[in-house]
């Protein structure tokens, strides 16, 4: 059956008791159902099955196959090139599977198919708990985490993937008794593609491709064998590649410190001036009066060599603070500072 207007009858016939929603493009919602996150895409799917279960999940991925059409997995619909939908085929809704179980004890989160991060990260963030995701409260749990998912916690707590323990997953089996695609279909289109690779993947066991399609050039044929080396493969150079990635983290570590340790030296030289200075008039006013009288030039005098004084014994600590600032060094000797001189009450920087 390719026909876009009969998909959904068949469907609603051949899927029985559906507790979810079959929504073709006789029905008024069509349009709104349609709809992803980006609206540059506009396609038309013969049938969008919003799935209330897994089982319901899986009868849909049959529904696709027993009629050869396309299928799409639409989880938060925010896949840029518009991955969630596909004219003239199968979108599989998960919007309806939401349900999300926080388990504190264990520290995990059991996801539906159909969450957004934002949802997730408000249920884990009652239990002062956080899972890797994403940047964008509205991405769909599901694709980030097959894409990789990149967010904030990553550098501390790795990808989303690397943190997924366990997950539902409906395979869909072409049940083919033999080949589906032999050496000759691959070679044909090989000749229109004008030298430009064609990378195929079978999962199918048995196979659905045919072996000797490896032996075309352009071709690169892999099974389920090849890509668990090519997984252990890339396992083995990010590995070797740790060893880099330390030097960066401890490089970027140092010139934090030398930044941070700056920050504070300028303000601290100033309070610390401020100190010997009011400390310093005080003395000097307590000396002049047990003097007695003094002409305007021997106080001037007197004036003048504490002064001096007070600039020499400052002259090594900022000249030693500004150096170990450049260093790095510059957090350490500030707290010393402010503990040998009664500036604990000054603010950190």
């Amino acid at each position: 059956m390719s026909s876009v207007a009969t998909a959904t009858a068949a469907a609603r016939e051949e899927l029985g008791a559906f507790q979810g929603a079959l929504i073709g493009p006789e029905d008024a919602e069509y349009g709104e159902a349609c709809k992803v996150f980006n609206a540059m895409i506009d396609k038309r799917p013969a049938l969008i099955a919003r799935c209330a279960s897994p089982d319901e999940v899986v009868k849909a991925v049959g529904f696709a196959r027993d009629h050869d059409l396309p299928l799409a997995i639409r989880g938060g619909a925010h896949n840029g090139a518009g991955l969630g939908t596909v004219d003239d085929g199968v979108v599989i809704d998960l919007s309806l599977l939401r349900d999300i179980q926080v388990d504190p004890q264990a520290r995990t989160v059991r996801v539906g198919g159909g969450c957004t991060w934002g949802e997730v990260d408000r249920a884990t963030g009652e239990h002062g708990l956080a899972t890797p995701s994403g940047i964008i409260s509205t991405t769909g749990v599901g694709g980030l985490t097959l894409g990789g998912g990149l967010g904030h916690l990553t550098r501390k707590c790795g990808l989303a993937i690397d943190n997924l323990l366990e997950a539902d997953v409906v395979l869909a089996s072409t049940n083919s008794r033999g080949l589906l695609v032999s050496r000759d279909d691959v070679e044909e289109a090989l000749a229109t593609r004008e030298r430009r690779p064609l990378l195929l993947i079978d999962l199918a066991v048995p196979r659905d491709l045919d072996p000797e399609i490896a032996t075309l050039p352009y071709a690169f044929l892999y099974d389920v064998d090849d890509l668990q080396t090519v997984a252990a493969q890339a396992t083995a150079r990010r590995r070797d590649e740790i060893p880099a990635a330390e030097r960066i983290v401890e490089e970027e570590t140092d010139l934090f410190w030398v930044w941070y340790g700056g920050l504070g030296v300028v303000p601290a030289i100033k309070e610390l001036r401020s100190r010997m200075e009011a400390l310093r008039a005080a003395e000097l006013e307590r000396a002049l009066r047990q003097l007695g009288t003094l002409s305007p030039e021997d106080r001037a005098r007197v004036e003048q060599f504490s002064q001096a004084l007070m600039n020499k014994f400052l002259h090594q600590p900022t000249v030693a603070l500004k150096a170990a600032a450049e260093e790095g060094r510059g957090y350490g000797l500030l707290e010393a500072l402010r503990r040998l001189f009664g500036m604990e009450s000054f603010p950190p920087s």
